[in-house]
């Protein structure tokens, strides 16, 4: 039985049939892969979707060598200032420099991971870390801001930190203001960077992590104070504290990066770790004949 020229024209033809269920999934699979590449390349995060080579996924910790080796490097510099003299109160321990050095870069290390995470370093897209300009830029921009910040820790005015003793002098609460003016200068542009860039991150996701680590150092230290305990909030852990929101690869905040990283290293490589109170020195015993 022949069929009509017309029911030949409406029958389907095989090339024109609807895709499969099962292959609009592995669209929608490789799709929400894509979104979240930079993710599963680091943590394994696309479950169940196409595995990554292990070159590509070793990518993350690759980057991550070069950032804290980046961060090596401006430290041996400021290790050289302080050798010859600058800043003047800078610590140079005789006998036990080794010890020194090896605990400030602990610290360093962990807090530069730290910055990696928050700082978006490891994401692939960033020219830092990628193009050797960009590289040599930080590297000038983080070591000369380190010398200067020596340089003017030598003033009488600069020279207290952050702390429950406050500072009364009226030079220390005009830098004060100076500082607390570009700080909130840096952090309105990256909040309108965060929400009118084409990453799209918005507001809210930047600025949540960021802030509740701010909100932690500050209830750190409110119970420090009603206990009426002394603290001490040093000058290079509130610039790590800035390094955190320097996450977009504009060239303002790469630069801003660069200097919040200089001043912390310049404070780690000149005064070693120090932590923000003092009474642990109370209640441990490290000397020979203490508690074992």
């Amino acid at each position: 039985m022949e069929q009509s020229p017309e029911e030949t024209r409406r029958a389907p033809l095989l090339s024109e049939a609807p895709p499969s269920p099962m292959h609009d999934a592995e669209e929608m699979e490789e799709i929400e892969c894509g979104k979240v590449e930079a993710v599963c390349r680091c943590c394994g995060a696309c479950q169940g979707g196409p595995q990554h080579d292990v070159a590509a996924a070793n990518k993350c910790v690759t980057r991550l060598l070069a950032w804290i080796a980046m961060n090596l490097l401006v430290y041996a510099g400021q290790r050289a200032m302080v050798a010859a003299g600058l800043p003047s109160d800078g610590i140079d321990p005789t006998g036990r420099r080794a010890t020194f050095i090896l605990e400030s870069v602990q610290m360093l290390i962990l807090h530069a991971c730290g910055t990696a995470i928050f700082a978006h370093v490891l994401a692939p897209e960033r020219r830092l870390l990628t193009r050797w300009t960009a590289n040599a830029g930080f590297f000038v921009v983080a070591s000369v801001t380190g010398c200067v910040f020596s340089l003017l820790s030598d003033l009488t005015p600069l020279e207290t930190s952050l702390s429950s003793r406050g500072g009364e002098g009226a030079a220390y609460i005009a830098v004060s203001c100076a500082v607390a003016f570009f700080v909130l200068l840096g952090l309105w542009f990256h909040v309108w960077y965060a929400r009118r860039s084409s990453t799209k991150l918005g507001v809210m996701p930047y600025l949540a992590p960021r802030l509740a680590v701010v909100g932690a150092y500050a209830a750190y230290i409110i119970v420090l104070d009603v206990n009426n305990d002394a603290w001490e909030l040093h000058h290079y852990l509130i610039a790590w504290i800035g390094t955190l929101f320097c996450a977009f690869d504009h060239p303002a905040s790469v630069v801003c990066l660069a200097i919040t990283t200089g001043i912390f290293v310049q404070g780690l490589a000149a005064y070693g770790p120090a932590e923000i109170s003092d009474r642990r020195a109370e209640y441990v015993d490290w000397s020979p004949n203490g508690p074992g």
